[in-house]
């Protein structure tokens, strides 16, 4: 038998309605999964691999949830937003039964703010609930692989997980905090979370005064433990000064790979590189060494061996950013497309 090559998903162009584009790191020419007219604002990869939930935008600001599935190839809407709202952050549950995403609508007319909700719609349903706190503010939903629904809570600044299995009224199991206010990511099996926060450190533990401000802000990657309820600092294990972010674990949940700019003296760079640590917090490593490219968004693919990342020159900031592809065994990078974003892994 023969093992198919990971296509790469990704929005393209940056700068004008987005389609979602599908391409194996050998294609000559990406292919177009979608051909939305308003174009797709955002999307997500659920179901295990087999189907796209994307958001559809149009010149009015309505937004459509809508499905493809990957493997017959169909599309259909899902929820059309209501008038003067707008859905975003689509997340499929692991078996595909479920959909939570993000209403938003303003708060109060001529102020400019939005209050978001996090909201689930049933397979077959027609009409969404609601599962975060009426009154907070909250959005980012991301499904663990047992089908619990995490999202953030901006109102109570945590990370709030819900068993949506047991119904309404949803309350969550645990509530995490999170200063920074930004998702996280579950080990492969369920039984750790991984999030990036706000740690203010003590000053003068830096020598160079312009680096000391910068480390007086760190952001460090905390670990939830699901069975102990421990809750631990992965960035303080190794005893780094750093600005860590975008936690993203390998198919077998052997390494957890990140970004991190280092703050102490004589280590910061402008952009941020992509490392790669064990799930305890030890062994961490850097794997890029370009000191002025930040290294974004990293998806690790299904092998486990490649990682695709924004890639972004902060010496040529009027340049689009580009995704590249980062081979993780021979620590060697490659380009794959300019104007490109939210790169994302199928088989």
């Amino acid at each position: 038998f023969s093992v198919s090559e990971p296509r790469l998903i990704y929005l393209w162009p940056a700068d004008g309605p987005a389609q979602v584009y599908s391409r194996t790191l050998t294609q000559a020419d990406a292919v177009a999964l979608t051909a939305a007219p308003g174009g797709v604002v955002d999307f997500s990869i659920g179901a295990r691999g087999t189907r796209l939930a994307y958001v559809t935008g149009s010149a009015d600001e309505s937004t459509e949830l809508r499905e493809l599935d990957l493997v017959r190839g169909e599309d259909r809407l899902l929820f059309d937003c209501p008038a003067g709202e707008r859905c975003l952050s689509p997340e499929l549950s692991p078996d595909g039964s479920r959909l939570a995403f993000v209403r938003e609508a303003p708060q109060a007319e001529g102020t400019g703010q939005v209050a978001g909700r996090v909201w689930m719609l049933e397979a077959g349903g027609e009409t969404p609930v609601p599962v975060s706190p009426e009154g907070d503010v909250a959005f980012a939903p991301f499904w663990s692989p047992h089908g619990w629904l995490a999202f953030v809570d901006v109102s109570r600044g945590a990370i709030l997980v819900v068993d949506v299995a047991q119904g309404e009224p949803f309350s969550p199991m645990v509530t995490l905090p999170s200063s920074l206010g930004e998702r996280g990511v579950w080990i492969p099996d369920g039984s750790l979370l991984i999030y990036p926060d706000l740690l203010l450190a003590s000053s003068g533990t830096v020598q160079d005064e312009d680096v000391e401000s910068l480390a007086g802000m760190q952001t460090h990657l905390l670990r939830w433990d699901v069975s102990s309820g421990t809750l631990t600092d992965l960035t303080a294990v190794g005893g780094w000064q750093a600005e860590d972010g975008s936690p993203t674990y390998t198919p077998d949940g052997d390494w957890v790979i990140f970004n991190r700019r280092l703050l102490s003296q004589g280590d910061w760079t402008s952009g941020k590189q992509l490392w790669r640590m064990q799930p305890d917090g030890s062994q961490a490593e850097q794997l890029t060494d370009e000191a002025f490219i930040n290294h974004g968004a990293p998806a690790v693919g299904p092998g486990g061996d490649l990682a695709a990342y924004l890639r972004f020159n902060l010496e040529a900031p009027l340049e689009p950013a580009q995704i590249w592809s980062f081979d993780i065994g021979t620590r060697s990078a490659s380009f794959v497309v300019e104007g490109g974003y939210l790169p994302a892994w199928i088989s």
